[in-house]
């Protein structure tokens, strides 16, 4: 690098960072900034180095807050560009309608990421497992027909036993479940 004063150093490092922040490859931050040949390199080595330090001085709590703070940004540009479409021909429909999904993305993303960080506790989904089947969103005809297959499996890895049982049959369900009612069938799981 040519001979700089520290303050030119320190300005010449800023607008490097600002030009890399807008997507400018190194031949065009080359041009912008009249760097001269191998002054590339070491910008580029500074600029890594204070990026790093920086991220090591900072608590995930602060990298949360950041994070958020941006994505906050995000979604307040995502409300005015929904503004600007509503009333808009259907065309512009299709952008609203991407415009509020990308919103959720984002709030999603920072949940994730402060879960993540180990700033939001992540609460286990829960399941209601039988026989192997997480039967928790079934209705009660699936239910019924998931507890039948299972029995028969049990039946078949027994070899047809009938374990002390005079009826082989653990609940007699009838053709359309709906029907049974809930004594019925408490009825015949006694039985």
């Amino acid at each position: 690098m040519a001979k700089r004063t520290e303050k030119e150093k320190q300005t010449l490092l800023i607008r490097f960072t600002t030009q890399l922040g807008l997507g400018y490859n190194k031949e065009e931050i080359e041009d912008n900034l009249g760097l001269n040949p191998g002054d590339y390199e070491p910008l580029l080595s500074r600029f890594y180095e204070q990026a790093e330090s920086g991220f090591k001085s900072k608590s995930n709590l602060r990298i949360f807050l950041d994070y958020t703070t941006r994505q906050a940004q995000l979604v307040r540009d995502l409300e005015r560009l929904k503004i600007a479409l509503e009333g808009k021909q259907w065309k512009n429909g299709q952008a609203y309608v991407g415009a509020v999904k990308v919103q959720s993305d984002i709030l999603d993303r920072i949940i994730a990421t402060g879960q993540d960080l180990g700033l939001i506790q992540k609460i286990a989904e829960k399941f209601i497992m039988v026989g192997g089947v997480d039967v928790r969103d079934m209705d009660m005809p699936k239910l019924m027909n998931s507890l039948e297959e299972e029995i028969i499996s049990v039946r078949k890895l027994q070899g047809g036993r009938k374990r002390g049982r005079k009826n082989n049959n653990v609940i007699a369900f009838k053709p359309n479940v709906d029907e049974n009612t809930d004594e019925e069938i408490d009825e015949q799981v006694k039985g």
